[in-house]
């Protein structure tokens, strides 16, 4: 069994695990939420961004295709994964809004849940294949994603479970958390070529972006902006550490 293919399953664990682990409770959800905040968004700006520049680098050198705007296209498919998943909030919010107004509570609809379940089933499962991508790059390197993500995806669980509630626990969870295992699966049978890679990495940083800023951005009521500052600050200060002991990683 391969690192990545481990790192999958643990999260996917991280799905249908959410909101049982005992040893938590004794932290104060605002403080989980601000510290995974800090440590998802410090590996936007350090890690995602910065891959962006180096994605259009890869795309432009193995695509040959003159296409207009060829220095933007990785910012555009970054830009397209924001927009893409801005809507789906959007649906969201407005769905809850109006089964609020007819007396059903402050959830969405079936059709809304199957539409997010949906997006986020792809998002996952492109995680799951890119975490190939990652393998290739060493151990290291697939730990800090695995850290990364594995407190993106908790946050977002308890995003996604204050929007469905009931549906999320019987059902959402159970496909997002199969849908990384797929998704990397697919990527051992189904490899693709770099420019490929690089696109896929650009959408998905536009969909992480927003989804930080969106969902792991606690409300100010549960903020606590010291635990907050210690995940940002420790986990940028760790990235830039481990990148200046060695640049490959």
């Amino acid at each position: 069994m391969t690192i990545g293919l481990i790192f999958a399953i643990c999260l996917g664990a991280v799905h249908l695990l959410a909101g049982k682990q005992r040893w938590l409770a004794a932290v104060p959800v605002r403080r989980r939420v601000s510290f995974g905040a800090g440590v998802s968004i410090a590996y936007v700006f350090v890690e995602v961004l910065p891959s962006l520049r180096e994605s259009q680098e890869r795309l432009q050198a193995v695509s040959g295709i003159p296409l207009p705007g060829s220095h933007h296209h990785v910012y555009l498919l970054a830009l397209a994964g924001l927009v893409v998943f801005f809507g789906l909030e959007l649906l969201a919010q407005r769905s809850r809004a109006r089964n609020r107004a007819a007396g059903v509570g402050s959830v969405t609809s079936a059709d809304v849940f199957w539409v997010h379940m949906s997006a986020f089933a792809v998002y996952n499962g492109l995680l799951g294949y890119l975490l190939r991508d990652a393998e290739k790059h060493g151990l290291l390197t697939c730990l800090l994603l695995f850290v990364a993500l594995a407190l993106h995806f908790s946050i977002n669980d308890y995003a996604l479970q204050a929007r469905h509630q009931a549906a999320y626990a019987r059902i959402g969870r159970w496909v997002l958390a199969f849908a990384v295992v797929v998704g990397y699966v697919i990527g051992l049978f189904f490899p693709v070529g770099e420019a490929v890679i690089a696109a896929l990495w650009a959408v998905l940083a536009g969909g992480v972006i927003l989804n930080s800023l969106k969902d792991e951005l606690p409300e100010r009521a549960e903020t606590s902006f010291a635990t907050f500052l210690v995940g940002l600050v420790g986990y940028a200060a760790l990235l830039v550490w481990l990148a200046h002991l060695d640049p490959l990683a």
